[in-house]
């Protein structure tokens, strides 16, 4: 009668240790990401910089600034099967593994992109300087291809601000400070 006691609590252990080591996984074994901040941009704050964020609960938020206070957000919803692939990319690639900083230091202007990634245990900055790096770039193609399939068109330009440049002109009329200053100088220059 013991033995069968025995066998029986081995077996629910194991059981037991079988649905624990596997939650919180998906079919492909991968947890989903606690969160991802995805920047992109020039050095000139003129020519534009990018970002997307996304939650742990999928909530997204795309921003586009140019100079400093020329900025549009789109807000969308990330599934977690979207949020499975850019993990999965990321450590097919080899991304965890990577430097924190890449730079090419003999270019002076340029660009810069930065990822970081939360999941679960893993968590990983990679700040990239006028500098390609494979692992990094196929993870950043995955999330660009979210931000197009969201968003569609060219999220990337500015052509969408124009829209507030009527409201944005009447609001301004006669006031000098920095903010309207930049606002006055993009609607009249988009004439």
């Amino acid at each position: 009668m013991s033995k069968k006691i025995i066998i029986v609590s081995v077996l629910l252990l194991f059981v037991f240790a079988l649905v624990y080591i596997n939650r919180g996984t998906n079919e492909e074994g991968f947890t989903s990401i606690d969160g991802l901040r995805y920047e992109t941009g020039a050095m000139h704050a003129e020519w534009g910089e990018f970002s997307l964020e996304i939650l742990e609960n999928g909530e997204s938020t795309f921003t586009k600034t140019e100079n400093l206070y020329l900025e549009k957000s789109y807000s969308f919803q990330t599934s977690e099967a979207e949020l499975v692939k850019i993990l999965s990319v990321a450590r097919k690639s080899g991304f965890f593994s990577l430097n924190d900083f890449y730079e090419d230091q003999f270019i002076m202007d340029g660009g810069y992109d930065s990822i970081t990634i939360f999941s679960g245990e893993e968590s990983k900055t990679v700040f990239l300087k006028n500098i390609n790096v494979a692992e990094f770039t196929s993870v950043e193609s995955e999330i660009n291809k979210l931000i197009y399939t969201k968003l569609g068109g060219d999220p990337y330009s500015f052509d969408d601000l124009k829209t507030e440049c009527a409201e944005k002109l009447k609001e301004c009329k006669g006031n000098k400070n920095p903010e309207c200053v930049e606002w006055v100088l993009f609607c009249e220059n988009q004439s």
